[in-house]
């Protein structure tokens, strides 16, 4: 628009900072313009300013409704925040808590939006004030005198009335922008009073935490029945359970289809993988792991998604949809039961799964009467004998069926009895809270752990049908290592579900999170070491880093030497130099991001360069000499892995060329480590450098009465008829000298495998011999003859 770019008082166009700088009525017409230039101008100020208004109106549209939507907000803000000048939060029913805190949470992304869109409003008219203000002294530095000489009086009427279109424009959009800033200022005061609302209920709910460990109410002896039946307060439970739910609906609707849209991913991926998995599945242990995805499909799905869908992609869920989702991993659990492979403990299982659906409902509905107490007594007494005949099933069980999570549940079966005889001590002694809390969170661990038994074998059973399988087909280093892929992925797998099982105990119930803040501030109290200041989470998070670092460098060069490096066209020696160097690089890089991640600042290890510095000087040099050298050997290549090589008196196969030593395996079966340096400053003869082939000497002595000619040719012969000796280059047979005893020959052959050598010239020898013999050519032994005189003088 033309208002967007405001017009200078000369021919050409303005430059583009023309914007940014003042224009005054001061400002002096350098090259007036003509009366035909100045009426257009007007023309199409007054077109720019009919578009703007258009748009300001269309603007204005979009966020005329937003007062009264804030009036409606405010409204019904002032009604739910009501309760909180009357009756401390402690004190307010928790359903009622909850759905109080999801509305202000939808109320302050409601403000948001529309302080967003307003904000919007605010910068346009700000910025079409600026231009109209701009324009309007362009046109009144028009008519000072020494332009209105000459100019005619229509032109001047028409200036005058595009003055006045932008005196009335200018107004209009101060009043709108007026309105904007108030509206504004009206957010941010709406959510200031939400934001201390918000702390005054997560304090009530903190301090309700800290209660929690308190007596709550009298003794047993002492109890009376409450004025209010169950008949009448079980209504308006379920009525604030469900409004909280009704809330939470609205309040976090996006975040609710995602999780049912994952819902229906795991369901069909278990659904389209089933066919492939039947007709891979066989009798074994492992093979028995997949029968979930063979018969309970739809329930190990939901069960999949209801533990972990929740809690990755929702945010706390109100009691209501918690009892839910207990009762769905409930009964998915109780579904797939027959399938896992404890079978002695499934009857005790099934007694956990019902008092864990009971203790959820008990959640549903808070015990506020004599008789909800006794019902509680009796809960915790079945569940004395419950878990009882669940530690004999787990005591009957093999060692070699004792993995990870039924050790856990055998010490939540032992400790479960003692925490049960606190829980009733406390419900009779008035802590009902705290025992109630302690049934909860007890039977929620025992399921959490029961449903990690069954979701880890089920992907137990998936790896050892991608090991057997899909990763057997792909992957090089899955078809030489089945069972250490086997074993690693199963480690892996028991590793994420620890870490998802931690993830969950937190909200499980208020003590474990308690708990949970708790040991968070135990273990992120920093302590001194000198000057260094250090934190139980720094050092685990070193130390972590640490183990990482390892095992991540380990995995990628195991990963680039079985399946990347041989499919690649490139020399062995090369691949396991590139592997070797990039397995140092992400282990020092490990060591950085651990050394960073635990607080330490590197900038203080130049000190400690320093002092490596002087190490190398002194005690260090023969293992940095070493060091180096391994690198020249990585990138010279003057042997690789598996060549034969010859070094002093020492011959033998390349094992490991490492950066301090490398490996040789002499002929005998010795492991010989050689310090690099060694091999740099000395000679060594590599037998197999540019090609395998060798060449062998047969040498054979024969009496001297035999035919030099005869011999060479039954020693070629003997050379053709053996396989192991190459035809190019070609045997030879050679009349090497007049021994003491014998006529001396050299059978000289070419072999393609230098490593096979002792073998081949043993069996070249034996059919040397044979050959001889078969000709009647004999192979002298030494010989001497002794002249004995006798001495005259002795006569």
């Amino acid at each position: 628009m033309i208002l967007a770019a405001p017009i200078g008082a000369q021919e050409t166009p303005p430059p583009a900072d023309v914007e940014s700088r003042p224009v005054t009525a001061d400002a002096e017409v350098s090259q007036p313009l003509s009366a035909t230039d100045i009426s257009s101008r007007a023309d199409e100020v007054a077109a720019a300013l009919l578009e703007m208004q258009k748009a300001l109106e269309s603007n204005e549209s979009e966020t005329a409704d937003i007062p009264n939507l804030i009036d409606a907000l405010q409204a019904d803000l002032e009604i739910r925040l009501r309760p909180l000048s009357t009756i401390n939060v402690v004190d307010m029913n928790q359903s009622d808590v909850e759905s109080l805190l999801q509305t202000l949470g939808r109320m302050t992304r409601q403000l948001e939006a529309w302080q967003d869109r307003l904000q919007q409003q605010a910068d346009l008219l700000d910025k079409n004030s600026r231009a109209i203000n701009m324009q309007f002294l362009f046109f009144q530095s028009i008519l000072t005198d020494n332009n209105i000489d000459g100019m005619p009086d229509a032109l001047i009427e028409r200036i005058n009335s595009v003055i006045v279109n932008l005196e009335t424009g200018k107004q209009a959009i101060r009043e709108r922008l007026d309105r904007a800033l108030a509206e504004l200022t009206r957010i941010s005061s709406i959510k200031l009073q939400i934001n201390e609302a918000t702390q005054i209920v997560e304090s009530g709910q903190e301090q309700l935490k800290r209660d929690t460990l308190r007596f709550d109410q009298p003794p047993i002896w002492r109890a009376v029945a409450t004025t209010e039946s169950s008949a009448e307060r079980l209504p308006r439970e379920l009525r604030s359970r469900l409004n909280s739910v009704a809330e939470f609906a609205v309040t976090n609707e996006a975040a609710i289809i995602a999780t049912l849209v994952s819902l229906f991913v795991v369901l069909g991926s278990i659904l389209y993988a089933r066919p492939s998995i039947i007709r891979r599945s066989g009798e074994s242990a492992e093979d028995r792991n997949l029968q979930p995805f063979i018969e309970r499909p739809i329930s190990l799905a939901i069960l999949l998604w209801a533990v972990v869908g929740p809690q990755v992609l929702l945010p706390p869920l109100p009691v209501a949809l918690n009892v839910l989702r207990a009762l769905i991993i409930a009964v998915t659990l109780w579904r797939l039961l027959p399938l896992i492979s404890f079978s002695a403990g499934k009857k005790s299982i099934s007694g956990l799964l019902a008092l864990f659906v009971l203790t959820s409902l008990i959640d549903l509905y808070p015990p506020g009467g004599l008789s909800d107490r006794v019902l509680l007594l009796l809960i915790s007494a079945a569940g004395m004998f419950l878990y009882i005949g669940f530690r004999g099933s787990l005591k009957a069980l093999s060692k070699q069926k004792r993995n990870l999570w039924w050790r856990l549940s055998l010490i939540i079966a032992s400790v479960a009895p003692f925490i049960l005889f606190i829980s009733i001590a406390g419900l009779l002694l008035g802590a009902v809270a705290f025992a109630k809390h302690l049934i909860v969170a007890l039977a929620r661990i025992t399921v959490v752990v029961i449903a990690t038994v069954v979701i880890e074998e089920a992907l137990k059973g998936l790896a050892y049908l991608f090991v057997s399988g899909w990763g057997r087909r792909w992957l090089r280093s899955i078809r030489r290592f089945p069972i250490l892929a086997q074993r690693r992925l199963d480690g892996l797998i028991r590793l994420t579900m620890f870490l998802v099982f931690l993830s969950i105990l937190p909200s499980v119930s208020s003590l474990m999170s308690m708990l949970y803040e708790k040991l968070y501030e135990v273990f992120t109290s920093d302590f001194s070491i000198g000057t260094v200041e250090l934190s139980p989470v720094d050092v685990f998070a070193l130390v972590f880093s640490f183990v990482i670092a390892i095992y991540v460098a380990k995995f990628v060069r195991f990963t680039l030497d079985e399946d990347v490096f041989p499919r690649l066209p490139i020399a062995a020696g090369a691949s396991a130099a590139a592997s070797r160097l990039i397995y140092y690089a992400l282990v020092l890089g490990g060591i950085f991001f651990a050394l960073a991640a635990s607080g330490v600042e590197l900038s203080r290890l130049t000190l400690v360069m320093s002092g490596l510095g002087i190490g190398i000087g002194f005690g260090l040099q023969n293992i940095v000499n070493n060091f180096v050298s391994g690198l020249v050997l990585a990138f010279e290549q003057p042997f690789q892995v598996g060549d034969i090589i010859e070094t002093g008196t020492l011959t033998g196969r390349v094992r490991l060329i490492g950066l301090r030593a490398s490996r040789v395996r002499t002929l005998d079966g010795a492991e010989v480590i050689v310090p690099n340096a060694d091999l740099i400053a000395g000679n060594v003869v590599n037998w197999t450098l540019s090609d395998r082939m060798r060449r062998i000497d047969v040498d054979v002595g024969v009496a001297y009465e035999s035919d030099p000619g005869k011999v060479r040719s039954i020693l070629l012969q003997v050379a053709d008829e053996s396989d192991n000796v190459l035809s190019s280059p070609e045997p030879a047979a050679l009349f090497t000298g007049f021994g003491d005893s014998s006529l001396d020959f050299t059978l000289r052959v070419w072999i393609h495998e230098a490593g096979n050598w002792p073998q081949i010239t043993s069996d070249l020898n034996e059919a040397v011999k044979a050959a001889l013999d078969e000709a009647g050519i004999e192979i002298p032994f030494p010989q001497r003859t002794l002249h004995i005189r006798s001495d005259e003088r002795s006569d």
